[in-house]
């Protein structure tokens, strides 16, 4: 099953999770598995294309 959710990065209540979650840049996208976090991307000087790819190929290997 797969959940998708959006965070406001500029909402002063979100500050500590998007630190905790290790998110350095936006779009940033976090993964977890039974409640714990297991995995966080951002795009990084990239297409969208490259970072969806990244983030598929993870998933392809993580098993999820």
């Amino acid at each position: 099953m797969l959940d998708l959710y959006s965070m406001d990065v500029e909402h002063a209540g979100n500050v500590e999770l998007i630190a905790n979650w290790g998110i350095l840049n936006v779009p940033g996208f976090v993964i977890f598995q039974d409640g714990s976090r297991v995995a966080t991307f951002w795009i990084q000087r990239e297409s969208v294309a490259d970072f969806l790819q990244r983030i598929h190929d993870w998933l392809t290997n993580a098993a999820v």
